[in-house]
């Protein structure tokens, strides 16, 4: 079984057989030392936190951004894992161009290993979207 995200610089949807999540490409975020903590999804927001939206033109924490997007990722990979209790997931990432704005062409380069940390076991890029 796959878990199929759909990309957006808005929002990122992750589909399985049985179930479905749309979030935001928003994280709520608080500041932890010289990092940050996610403490909220999407529309989630914490009541410390500040909203980060990650493929923002002027994202607030651009040096973050791996760091969150996982989160992020692990998030939405989670949310499925009733689905994949024996067997890590494929992700397979769709419409990875929308974010050429933002990411000029690095999608695999930056998704592939945050999804594999973030759980999946082996990452594919839709072919008629690979950048």
């Amino acid at each position: 079984m796959n878990i199929e995200i759909m990309v957006g610089p808005d929002s990122f949807e992750f589909r399985s057989p049985r179930r479905s999540l749309v979030l935001k490409t928003v994280v709520s975020v608080v500041r932890d030392g010289d990092t940050y903590k996610v403490v909220g999804f999407s529309d989630a927001s914490h009541p410390e936190g500040d909203a980060v939206h990650l493929f923002g033109n002027s994202c607030q924490l651009p040096n973050q951004r791996p760091k969150l997007l996982l989160e992020f990722l692990k998030h939405g990979i989670l949310h499925h894992k009733a689905d994949f209790w024996l067997l890590k997931p494929v992700v397979v990432f769709h419409e990875i161009r929308s974010l050429d704005p933002v990411l000029h062409g690095y999608q695999e380069t930056l998704l592939e290993p945050l999804a594999i940390e973030a759980g999946a076991r082996t990452v594919v890029f839709d072919p008629g979207q690979a950048g």
